[in-house]
């Protein structure tokens, strides 16, 4: 099922399904270059990806290739829900962060994270200093 230039090979898939299952759910789970091909998959057909849910592990792309193409103009809904979700985090594990930050040897602006930021704001302020990439 790989053919890393198109995607219509997963949508062929889904209709063989289709045709032997009645109104089946569908779920993925792609490792390496199979998360990059469903990631590919979810982001030409957006809201009409067929998957209820999508788990990409260790999907081989260039993350900074992929924030300097989301700080573009005009991708500020994109900039608030991803930078959204990473808030979110924040605010909900905010006292532990807080409480447990010199021990646990975090180097981040906790409470920069919480101000509105864009996701490239983002990626230098939590993501960097927490992954070390």
């Amino acid at each position: 099922m790989i053919q890393s230039n198109i995607s219509t090979d997963i949508e062929d898939s889904l209709h063989y399904l289709d045709t032997h299952f009645n109104n089946p759910s569908y779920y993925s789970i792609g490792i390496s270059m199979g998360a990059n091909r469903i990631t590919k998959y979810a982001g030409l057909t957006k809201y009409k990806c067929r998957f209820k849910a999508i788990v990409a592990v260790a999907t081989p792309f260039d993350l900074t290739d992929v924030v300097n193409g989301l700080i573009q103009p005009g991708n500020d809904l994109c900039n608030f829900g991803l930078t959204n979700g990473v808030q979110n985090l924040v605010m909900n594990n905010y006292t532990f962060l807080k409480k447990h930050e010199k021990e646990i040897g975090l180097d981040i602006d906790i409470d920069g994270c919480l101000s509105k930021l864009k996701i490239n704001e983002m990626q230098a302020k939590f993501t960097i200093p927490i992954t070390g990439f």
